[in-house]
């Protein structure tokens, strides 16, 4: 009843607590430094860390300290002890590293630098070499270019004037008087040409003209190419996100030289150079004219003209055997042919008789878009939609979960926030956070499969809807086609009857027009019988005067065999001098091929010495370089010795590596799963973007679909239009056929008649020309015998024009051989030219092949050099570093803050208690208060 309330506790000294933590980090901070640089000792060598106190004096703040302390000592204020020294002076420990190798190190080491410090100094021989190389001129010492050729030039063209000029013609004789052909009588006219009549066309008609092109409409450019809709370009892109991989570490591997260093092989082998004592310079070329020059020919010939005398002379005409007589006289009329009787024409069947081919098909709209309303909603997170009805039955149990283990927690005394507590929420909430992501992952499947099969569904009737539009289509288009096929049957039909019944019609007119024609051969028949034996008499005199003419001819052809004999005879001379100059130019010809012949068998031994002395230079550069590959082979096998040991070293390193690989791949498969897990929301949003593009897919097959029915139906409208207009065409040609054979018989008609009056008049002119040609024939022998006399005349002209011309050609064939002469001597002068050019041209090979061999003695120093330093480079052995682990100060200040939350919570439950307490004193003393006044 007297008990007082419980006072409340101290309060914690927070900045003692502060200044003891701060005290214990920099505790922590030493043992941690301490901790992280360990002394190391490995098979290369050692590493050793000491630590040293390097303390700093405050100078400044000291003097000052000591100024007010004196100064306060002098005013006589109390003070304490006087400054110490200590007080300003700051110690730092500052960390010493030394690295020392093992005696078998630090002479690999050695050996390694000395390596290096050696291919260094071949490197300055080499640079010093190579700078004399490029610092002397490069003086190839050379023969000069050749680029001239000196050979002799050709002379100026010939002189044919001095040869003589070619003679005239001889002078012709006389010629005879002409007879007096007009007292042998004048040929008659013959009779009156006859009046022909013209055809009579007017029952003919006229020629139809074609249709016009538009006549049944024009043919359509198809459908638009946007007038369905323009097909899409699909979804836009999504943007996936990243994912954090720094939760997971990273990968470790072993110590670069805890297994050894690779060595750096032997040094580099000296190599020997080039011997070239006896391999000779490059032969250079020839002179083009060593072997002779070629000649020009032998000298041209003289030929002699041709003697004539003593030749018979040519004799004149003929004598007289009578006069040709006239024929016939011509027959009585000749009666035309009646082709009346024959019939007319008939013409094509009427355009449109048959119909018209049908141009409209109905064209079916079809299903551009799909409507995706119908669809499942896909997630708008992950797994938005079905997550929630899987979590709806994870999320009490994880709740529930999460709170007995809170109570667990508490019950066992760890605080929140502590290392344990935290240590075991975390585990919690990675639990949690697996049950959450398997039920994303769950729903986004399931949220993907139920929409990829409604739009399946979807895209499947719209599919069967645009088939059966499609067939309805392809239907209406057979069915217009058929129909136009029976159209242009029927015309095809009309056409035929109408061609059987012009052919019937063309042959009646055939067989009337033969008729005719056999009447009229029979009147000619005798005609010509009348004719022929008048010819027969007229034939006898012209032979009788032939004969004649043959007797003069046979001694004049006499006298020309004497004059050909004569020409023969001079001609072979002039052969027999040909074939002479000809023989003295084949052997001119042969010497110069023999010179040709001795040039090239002179190229062909300088080209051989060449290729001597290029096989010997070959042969030193292949004897220098196996030298150089046996040194190089020596230098390998050591390289092979050091590589061996570097394998040694590397095997270790492997193994090393490959434990450290294990818990790499640990690290990496905790990554893989929750790598996975991000992939798996990121599929199932591509899933939806790959259903919107198949959905965009299949409206632009709609749309390219309606425009193929639209361009379809266009073309078969656009045939029928083609199909109307060929049958017209076709109809139009079948009257304008038909009225052309009715022009052709009204024509032949007519010729019939016309040859039937042409032959009565030819008959007449016949006899006129019998008469004529009797006169002719009169007229004829006499001219013949003034042509015998002519022809004497020409005869004793053209042997005297064969004598000039034989005079002619004997200078031509001297002008001739001394062309020839000439253009042997043009031969000679160009083969010397090109002996000249092709020594000259081997003159400049020989130069190049020196040139290059030079070349490449230059450059076989630097070749050397460049083989030497390709070594393997040294490397410097390396330690390793230490990550160590840092050690945390112990929680002194949450420790304080700890104690005063528990006795602040301790003194909460003793106030709670004293009021309880006081609660139920006062319940008791009302209940006995209540009891004392009933009483």
């Amino acid at each position: 009843m007297g008990k007082s309330s419980p006072k409340p506790p101290a309060t914690p000294d927070y900045t003692a607590s502060a200044i003891a933590q701060g005290a214990a980090n920099l505790e922590a901070a030493k043992q941690s430094a301490y901790m992280s640089n360990p002394n190391i000792y490995t098979p290369l060598g050692s590493q050793q860390v000491t630590w040293s106190k390097q303390s700093t004096v405050d100078q400044t703040a000291y003097n000052k300290a000591m100024e007010q302390f004196r100064a306060d000592v002098a005013a006589g204020k109390p003070v304490q002890a006087p400054p110490d020294l200590k007080d300003f002076t700051v110690s730092i420990e500052q960390p010493t590293i030394r690295q020392e190798l093992t005696p078998a190190a630090q002479k690999t080491l050695e050996a390694q630098q000395a390596t290096e410090l050696g291919l260094a100094n071949l490197g300055q021989q080499a640079i010093g070499k190579v700078g004399g190389i490029f610092g002397d001129p490069f003086s190839p010492n050379l023969a000069p270019m050749q680029q001239s050729i000196g050979y002799t030039p050709v002379g100026q063209g010939l002189d044919l004037t001095a040869m003589g000029q070619a003679t005239n013609a001889p002078g012709a004789e006389g010629l005879a008087a002409a007879p007096n052909l007009m007292a042998m009588g004048q040929a008659q006219g013959g009779p009156q040409a006859a009046q022909l009549s013209q055809a009579n066309l007017s029952g003919v008609g006229g020629v139809q003209n074609a249709p016009q092109a538009g006549l049944f409409g024009f043919a359509g450019g198809g459908p638009s190419g946007g007038a369905f809709g323009a097909a899409g370009g699909g979804p836009s892109g999504l943007q996936l996100g990243g994912f954090d991989a720094g939760g997971y570490g990273a990968a470790g591997g072993p110590f670069a030289g805890a297994f050894g260093f690779a060595g750096a092989g032997p040094g580099a082998a000296q190599l020997q150079g080039l011997n070239l004592a006896g391999v000779g310079g490059v032969a250079g070329g020839m002179s083009g004219r060593e072997y002779g020059t070629a000649g020009g020919g032998p000298a041209g010939l003289q030929f002699a003209g041709l003697d004539t005398s003593g030749l018979q002379g040519i004799q004149g005409g003929i004598g007289q055997f009578g006069q040709a007589q006239g024929g016939p006289a011509a027959p009585s009329q000749i009666a035309g042919a009646n082709l009346g009787a024959a019939g007319q024409v008939a013409g094509a069947p009427g355009e449109g008789r048959y119909g018209y081919a049908a141009a409209n098909v109905p064209q079916q709209q079809l299903q551009q878009t799909l409507d995706t309303s119908r669809l499942a909603q896909l997630p708008v997170g992950a797994g938005m939609t079905a997550q929630q009805a899987i979590l709806s039955r994870s999320l009490p149990a994880i709740q529930a979960q999460r709170a007995a283990l809170e109570n667990q927690l508490a019950n066992q005394g760890l605080v929140r926030g502590g290392e344990a507590y935290n240590a075991a929420m975390s585990q919690q909430a990675q639990q949690e956070n697996d049950i959450i992501t398997q039920a994303a992952l769950q729903g986004i499947s399931v949220d993907a499969a139920m929409r990829q099969q409604g739009f399946g569904e979807l895209q499947a009737q719209a599919d069967l809807a645009n088939q059966a539009r499609q067939a309805q289509f392809g239907m209406g288009l057979s069915g217009q086609q058929l129909y136009n096929q029976s159209v242009a049957q029927n015309l095809q039909q009309g056409l035929s009857l109408q061609d059987a019944q012009n052919r019937a019609q063309q042959q009646a007119f055939g067989q009337q027009l033969t008729g005719g024609q056999f009447a009229r051969e029979g009147q000619q028949m005798q005609f010509q019988m009348g004719q022929q034996a008048q010819q027969a008499q007229n034939a006898a005199v012209a032979q009788n005067a032939q004969l004649a003419l043959q007797s003069g001819q046979f001694a004049n052809q006499a006298q020309a065999q004497q004059f050909a004999q004569r020409l023969a005879a001079g001609e072979f001379g002039r052969e027999a001098q040909m074939a002479s100059f000809q023989t003295g130019q084949a052997a001119q010809d042969a010497v110069n091929r023999a010179i040709a012949q001795n040039f090239q068998q002179g190229m062909a031994g300088a080209e051989v010495d060449r290729a001597a002395q290029a096989q010997r230079f070959g042969q030193a550069v292949t004897a220098g370089q196996f030298g150089q590959q046996q040194a190089l082979a020596q230098f390998g096998m050591g390289q092979q010795a050091a590589q061996a040991a570097n394998q040694a070293a590397a095997q270790n390193f492997a193994q090393a590596q490959a434990a450290q690989q294990m818990t790499n791949q640990a690290a990496a498969q905790n990554y893989q799963q929750q790598l996975g897990a991000a992939q798996f929301g990121r599929e199932g949003a591509l899933s939806a973007f790959e259903t919107q593009q198949r959905a965009q897919q299949a409206q632009n097959a709609a749309v390219a679909q309606n425009f193929q029915q639209a361009q379809a139906a266009q073309q078969a409208q656009n045939a029928a239009l083609s199909q109307n207009f060929q049958q017209s065409m076709a109809s139009q040609a079948a009257q304008n056929q038909a009225q052309q054979q009715q022009f052709q018989q009204a024509l032949g008609a007519q010729g019939f008649n016309q040859q039937a009056i042409l032959a009565q008049f030819g008959m007449g002119q016949q006899a006129t020309q019998a008469a004529n040609a009797a006169l002719a024939q009169n007229q004829q022998v006499a001219l013949q015998q003034q042509a015998a006399q002519a022809a004497r005349q020409s005869q004793l002209f053209g042997q005297g024009m064969d004598v000039a011309g034989f005079y002619n050609q004997a200078l031509a064939q001297r002008q001739a051989a001394a062309q020839q002469q000439y253009q042997m001597q043009l031969a000679a002068q160009n083969q010397g030219f090109n002996q000249a050019q092709a020594a000259a041209a081997f003159a400049n090979q020989a130069r190049q092949q020196g040139l290059a061999e030079q070349m490449a003695l230059r450059a076989q120093p630097i070749n050397e050099i460049t083989a030497l330093l390709g070594g393997s480079q040294v490397q410097m052995p390396q330690f390793q570093g230490y990550q160590g682990t840092q050690v945390a100060a112990a929680p002194l200040f949450a420790a304080q803050q700890a104690a005063g939350n528990f006795a602040q919570q301790n003194y909460g439950n003793q106030v709670s208690a004293y009021n309880a307490q006081l609660g139920l004193l006062s319940g008791l003393a009302g209940a006995g208060g209540m009891a004392l006044g009933r009483g």
